[in-house]
């Protein structure tokens, strides 16, 4: 747990439970992303090993992140998917204190203030939780079913902008 915990913040400069699980072999990355896109309606029962072998490691994970002073951050994961965002559920029972170790990314209290509010940004581009659907005529969805079209995003034009800082800068 220790070397890929470390791993991922020599790199990142801030690790989470989905990078260290990853990175021991304990979760595929297939897995992290059919959950993103809501294939899997939870993350937790795709990760190998047993309950307690679990809960060791969450102890161990977060006994190091202390020890090294890293600064929690938490970080909202929607869906990939079309339509509202929907909050990711990271376990069946959508126990809080178990939801919040997994939303939880610890950062190195090397990186200057500036460059973990930099981070925060792209952690929140990366799990999705920057962009909101609103109706408006200027960017198409492209090719949908009028009916589909109707219930998804409750306009009868094929068209949605995303409030979105990444997406507003494509409009052109």
């Amino acid at each position: 747990m220790v070397e890929a915990a470390e791993a991922a913040l020599a790199e990142q400069g801030y690790v989470s439970a989905i990078d260290f699980l990853t990175r021991m072999g304990l979760l595929a990355l297939a897995h992290v992303d059919d959950w993103r896109r809501g294939r899997l309606p939870y993350l937790e029962p795709a990760i190998q090993g047993s309950f307690e072998k679990l809960s060791r490691t969450k102890t161990l994970f977060l006994d190091w992140a202390r020890n090294h002073n890293l600064k929690p951050s938490q970080t909202a994961y929607l869906a990939r998917t079309t339509g509202p965002g929907r909050e990711l559920q990271f376990s069946e029972s959508g126990d809080p204190a178990t939801e919040l170790f997994y939303r939880t990314h610890y950062v190195s209290p090397a990186l200057s203030e500036k460059k973990q509010e930099k981070l925060r940004e792209k952690l929140s581009i990366a799990n999705g939780s920057h962009c909101q659907p609103r109706r408006s005529p200027f960017i198409l969805i492209g090719r949908c079913n009028p009916k589909m079209r109707e219930e998804r995003y409750g306009v009868s034009q094929s068209r949605v902008l995303w409030s979105c800082p990444a997406v507003s800068q494509l409009k052109g």
